[in-house]
């Protein structure tokens, strides 16, 4: 048995001066994007199967349009003016319509914008900016946005992302000379009749008449006042001398198999705790496996604890023991809660109960009032040292690793590979965790099977009822295989 300590390796990295949007489109597309968006942004987390994946929450939330058959962002214009002679023209002077209009309905449109995003004020974790709607029902909109902004940015994102859904619900089509073939997708015109600004959406040619799709234009909305909030606190505390022991343990819960098992226990003096990786190896085999979800309480002696008696309650010894994890506690427990089998510990090779835990400093408690030699490890309690493992036994905090039969005999080692090198702990595996008897509240009432015993047979004096009754019992232990035949 035995514990070792090891480091992790932290480290920060500073990120250049923050990019426009612009320069981030550019760099995704390898020039394929033509972005004049200006506004800069703390950074951006670029992910997808495609270009187009990967600049899609970019492209929605600041509305670059294609134009020219790339993509390019919006541009404030002057109109294109439309005349009122110049609407509803045919090629063979059929009547045409002058203007047709469609609207979408409500409930096709989002009663609400929720946009999510990186903000800085708040470590770096995710925040939220929403856009509702007043009476308005309708489904909600979700906006993934990989990207650093500020919370008054994000806010204003979201009322612009609402504003350009409802605003561009009215279309119009109109029909028009061949003079107007230069319109392209993005530009801006001016209907008669109509105070709005229109934006072209799509142009076609239909003989000589351009026909084109208009939506309505809108305006950017300017930035708003938005609170960040409180971030949240960090977790990512650096697990830092994490300390590894692998033991094998009698059968204590009684469903032992036929291979042996071992059990990794794991502690370290940092307040957070996960499960990490570990690697069991040993000359015949290699596999992984991970530490327990919760830290066990580990640590070792100071001071030596003596023999003491195994059939009574151990009041004249007791021993000091020192936790990893100074902010863990032992406590004490009564007669009844002892004898159900509380405060169940490993102390070298020897499992002992204890009753008192007097805390006599940091991490530091003396256990006295015990209970020795718990499930057969009574031939433990001449062999202590001081210096040796201590592990409270808490089937949450111990993760068992079950071995092959050929690991009996072998030396296994469980390694934890850290920033710094290796952290391990290695065992030799005796097969203590194969089933070895029946044991009640830690006391073994059952055994292996032992030698045959003959059946009383001479003697000067004879009494046949106890014969009688010696054989039936002597049956019944070959019967139940408890002595050899």
């Amino acid at each position: 048995m035995g514990w070792w300590f090891g480091r992790i390796l932290t480290f920060e990295i500073v990120a250049d001066v923050a990019p426009s949007v612009g320069t981030i489109v550019d760099d995704i597309a390898a020039g394929a994007v033509d972005c004049a968006v200006s506004e800069p942004i703390g950074g951006y987390a670029a992910t997808g199967r495609s270009m187009a994946d990967a600049i899609e929450p970019l492209v929605e939330s600041f509305a670059i349009q294609l134009r020219d058959r790339v993509l390019r962002s919006l541009v404030e214009s002057a109109p294109t003016a439309i005349a009122d002679d110049e609407l509803g023209c045919s090629v063979d002077e059929k009547p045409a319509g002058r203007i047709e209009r469609e609207q979408e309905p409500a409930s096709s449109l989002p009663g609400s914008v929720l946009v999510s995003y990186y903000d800085r004020e708040r470590d770096y974790q995710t925040g939220q900016a929403r856009s509702d709607l007043v009476d308005q029902s309708s489904t909600e909109e979700k906006l993934e946005l990989p990207a650093v902004v500020e919370a008054s940015n994000a806010r204003a994102l979201a009322e612009q992302i609402m504003a350009r859904r409802w605003a561009q619900r009215d279309k119009l089509v109109v029909r028009l000379p061949p003079e107007f073939t230069e319109l392209q997708p993005g530009d801006i015109v001016s209907v008669p009749g109509s105070s709005t600004r229109w934006q072209v959406a799509r142009s076609t040619i239909e003989g000589m008449v351009t026909v084109v799709e208009l939506r309505p234009s809108w305006r950017s909305v300017a930035t708003l006042a938005a609170e960040a909030g409180r971030a949240l606190p960090g977790t990512d505390v650096v697990m830092e001398n994490v300390a590894l022991a692998l033991v094998e343990l009698p059968d204590i819960a009684g469903n032992a198999g036929s291979t042996p098992t071992l059990y990794l226990a794991a502690s370290t003096p940092a307040p957070t705790w996960k499960r990490l990786p570990v690697e069991i190896s040993s000359d015949g085999f290699a596999f992984g496996s991970r530490i327990a979800a919760r830290k066990s309480v580990l640590g070792m002696t100071s001071a030596v604890l003596g023999e003491g008696p195994t059939d009574d309650l151990d009041t004249l010894n007791s021993v000091e023991v020192q936790l990893i994890d100074d902010a863990q506690w032992l406590s004490s427990c009564d007669d009844a809660t002892l004898a159900a089998g509380a405060n169940l510990a490993l102390v070298g090779d020897e499992l002992v109960q204890f009753a008192d835990a007097e805390a006599i400093g940091p991490g530091t408690f003396r256990l006295s009032k015990l209970l020795r030699g718990r499930f057969a490890t009574e031939g433990s309690t001449a062999t202590h040292s001081s210096g040796e493992l201590f592990l409270l036994i808490e089937p949450a905090s111990l993760q068992s690793v079950a071995l092959p039969p050929s690991a009996r005999g072998a030396v296994v080692t469980a390694t934890y590979h850290g920033a710094e090198g290796g952290v391990s702990a290695s065992l030799m595996v005796d097969g203590r965790s194969l089933r070895t008897g029946l044991f009640i509240d830690g006391e073994k009432v059952v055994g292996g099977r032992v030698s045959a015993i003959s059946s009383p047979a001479g003697g000067l004096t004879v009494d046949a009822e106890v014969r009688t009754a010696v054989s039936q019992i002597l049956g019944a232990l070959r019967t139940h295989g408890l002595i050899d035949s």
